[in-house]
């Protein structure tokens, strides 16, 4: 299985609607930053107009070796498993996109690659300017929710 960030500008990223990433803002991310070589691509069926999208995969590699694959699904930019190195770079290219990352857990990352929880009147929030408002349940919950 393993544990995925997403890259996303809803509120939260298992949210089925709201602001998503194109397929354009990704491809012209990998062509403007010299830090992402494409590395293969991933074909996905598309829900909404039927025909699969090729979609292209891109590879970070960060100091001591470090390599974090990315690819570009539903809107979203993910990767799994990612080394701490990954994300500080996955941070960085969601503050060019004006998106925010967030793990499968609800919990969204800093520019240190670090987490944190947001919550309506927490006074104990690192700086971060795109905090957004945690939801009531994660998606985990809303999966489970009877």
């Amino acid at each position: 299985m393993g544990y995925n960030i997403h890259i996303h500008r809803r509120e939260d990223w298992s949210d089925p609607e709201g602001d998503s990433i194109s397929l354009d803002e990704w491809t012209a991310l990998i062509a403007n930053d010299p830090t992402l070589i494409v590395d293969g691509s991933v074909v996905w069926a598309d829900r909404d107009s039927g025909p699969n999208l090729d979609t292209p995969t891109a590879e970070w590699s960060g100091p001591g070796g470090v390599t974090g694959l990315f690819y570009w699904y539903d809107g979203n930019i993910e990767a799994k498993n990612p080394a701490p190195a990954v994300m500080v770079k996955a941070h960085e290219m969601a503050t060019k996109l004006t998106a925010r990352l967030q793990g499968d857990d609800g919990e969204f990352y800093g520019a240190d690659g670090k987490a944190y929880y947001y919550e309506p009147g927490d006074n104990d929030l690192p700086a971060e300017p795109e905090a957004p408002t945690r939801s009531a349940s994660n998606w985990w919950e809303r999966l489970f929710k009877k």
